[in-house]
């Protein structure tokens, strides 16, 4: 086997030389020579791997030849793998802010007219809540940018503890969220929407020593009573958010 592979080898190597080699080139010669030479090694290495195993269909054995099939898939296998993963970590750093984790607006609205469409079909009730985070540029200036990046990403743990797996969080702006609520009427949202406020009401934010407090402002719209587009109820729950931050902000404002 080893004086087969060898003279293939050889033979492989000088057949290259020889289609390589211009008629016209001083080297013409030396590439019939390598050639002629590797055809008789060549065939030399078949007549003594036939001597060898007595049989030219064992000159490559089936179960090394399987082996190494099982080892190409593998290898294959695994770099599809690893392909399919990156692909997914795009798609989901794609979908997601930086710096709280929760959706970025392109995938909230996304989201958003997606349940818009389904609850055209099937009829449940489906709201939304828009909330602004109260005097936050005062935190950034009283504070540092770094202690305002804190708080926002402490507040997106705080709607995901209230909220449940079928809802969703999105940050809108720089300190402005909204929250999907899929299957809620009004009613049901404006109570999630209280539970949140109050939550963050009672939270301290401590960085470098000191502690910070803040509270938010939300508005509360349900789709159909309040608009029958994405557009056109997530405009009712903003305009009730303002409303909120008009009245002394830290409060929901329902219809």
């Amino acid at each position: 086997m080893t004086i087969y592979a060898l003279s293939v080898l050889f033979f492989s190597q000088s057949s290259l030389a020889f289609l390589l080699g211009a008629a016209w080139s001083h080297m013409w010669w030396l590439a019939h020579a390598s050639f002629a030479t590797g055809f008789m090694a060549l065939s030399y290495g078949i007549i003594q791997a036939f001597l060898t195993t007595g049989s030219f269909s064992r000159v490559y054995s089936q179960s090394e030849m399987m082996e190494q099939l099982r080892a190409e898939k593998a290898r294959t296998d695994d770099a599809l793998l690893k392909l399919q993963h990156a692909h997914e970590a795009l798609e989901v750093a794609a979908a997601t802010d930086s710096l709280t984790g929760c959706a970025n607006r392109r995938e909230f609205e996304a989201r958003g007219r997606a349940e818009v469409e389904r609850v055209k079909r099937s009829g449940a009730p489906l709201s939304f809540v828009t909330i602004d985070l109260d005097h936050f540029k005062q935190i950034n200036d009283d504070h540092g940018h770094r202690a305002g990046d804190e708080v926002l990403r402490v507040f997106v743990k705080l709607v995901k503890m209230t909220l449940r797996p079928s809802d969703l969080v999105g940050r809108i702006g720089g300190e402005e969220f909204a929250l999907i609520l899929p299957d809620t009427p009004l009613e049901g949202a404006a109570i999630i929407a209280e539970r949140l406020r109050q939550l963050t009401e009672r939270e301290v934010v401590t960085l470098s020593g000191a502690q910070i407090r803040f509270t938010v402002s939300l508005g509360v719209a349900q789709y159909g009573p309040d608009g029958v587009t994405y557009d056109s109820v997530v405009e009712a729950a903003d305009s009730r958010m303002y409303r909120a931050k008009q009245a002394g902000r830290n409060q929901v404002t329902t219809p």
